[in-house]
C-alpha cells in the first residue's frame, strides 16, 4: 500500500544517514550507501524483547529506526536510539555477539541480513572491492 512505500522511503532515508556514519561504510559514496540501504529490511519489537543475545553467532546488521535498545556486554551497558547501529560486523561475517540486545520501548529496526548483503556484492563487484574482505563462515 502507499502508506507502506512512504514508511519504507523515511526508513531508507534515516538508514542512509546511519549507514553514511558507521564503519565499515564511512568512505563509501552516495550511490553505493543507497544500494545497502535499499535491502534493509523493516521490523517491529516490542518494547521488552530480547533482539540478539550475547554469544550467539550474528548474521545480520540493525539500524534503530525508532524507539530505544539497550546493549548489555560483559561489564557493560549502552542505550542506542534513532540512527545508531548495531552489529555492523555481522555482514562482513559471522561473528559471535558481543552484547545482548534488548527492546527498551517498542522499537522500529531495519535489519540487513548477511545473506543479502552478500548477494548485493556479488552483484555490485565495485562495492565488494571498496569493503574490507568478507570473513569465512564459523567452523
Amino acid at each position: 500500500s502507499g502508506f507502506i512505500q512512504d514508511l519504507r522511503r523515511i526508513d531508507t532515508a534515516a538508514a542512509w544517514v546511519a549507514l553514511a556514519r558507521a564503519q565499515p561504510f564511512r568512505h563509501l559514496g552516495i550511490t553505493d550507501i543507497a544500494l545497502i540501504a535499499e535491502r534493509l529490511m523493516p521490523q517491529r519489537v516490542p518494547a521488552g524483547m530480547i533482539i540478539t543475545r550475547a554469544g550467539e553467532w550474528a548474521h545480520s546488521m540493525f539500524v534503530v529506526t525508532t524507539g530505544e535498545v539497550e546493549l548489555r556486554g560483559e561489564g557493560w551497558t549502552r542505550v542506542l536510539g534513532k540512527g545508531d547501529v548495531f552489529d555492523v560486523e555481522a555482514i562482513l561475517g559471522p561473528i559471535q555477539r558481543p552484547a545482548t540486545a534488548r527492546a527498551l520501548t517498542v522499537s522500529d529496526l531495519l535489519v540487513l541480513d548477511v545473506k543479502h548483503f552478500r548477494a548485493l556484492l556479488q552483484a555490485s563487484p565495485s562495492l565488494a572491492m571498496a569493503l574490507p574482505p568478507l570473513r569465512r563462515d564459523p567452523p
